[in-house]
C-alpha cells in the first residue's frame, strides 16, 4: 500500500452553499474543496523553472521538456509542504 500524498489541503476553498444549487451535494463538496496547496505551489513556481530550464538546458535531463517542469514543480511543492509542517520559515 502506499503512501498518500501530502497535498496540503484546499488552497482556493468556496463556500458550497454559494457555489452550488440546494440538492447537488456532490458538486458542492467538490466546490467547497478547492484546489489542493500541493497544485497551488506547484503552479507558483512552474513559470520559474520553466526560465531556469530556458537558460541553462537542465529540461535534457528529460526526455519531453514539460515533464522536467512538472517533476521539478512538485518537488519543489513537496519541499515547501514539508517546510511548512515542521515550522521552517527562515532559510539558515
Amino acid at each position: 500500500m502506499t503512501t498518500p500524498i501530502n497535498d496540503g489541503g484546499p488552497a482556493f476553498p468556496c463556500d458550497p452553499f454559494i457555489a452550488s444549487k440546494p440538492g447537488n451535494e456532490a458538486v458542492a463538496k467538490r466546490l467547497a474543496e478547492g484546489m489542493s496547496l500541493r497544485d497551488a505551489f506547484a503552479i507558483s513556481v512552474t513559470g520559474d523553472i520553466w526560465s531556469a530550464y530556458q537558460s541553462d538546458g537542465t529540461a535534457r535531463e528529460y526526455d519531453d521538456w514539460r515533464d522536467g517542469v512538472a517533476v521539478e514543480a512538485y518537488r519543489l511543492a513537496d519541499s515547501m509542504l514539508r517546510a511548512r509542517s515542521q515550522g521552517e520559515t527562515d532559510a539558515s
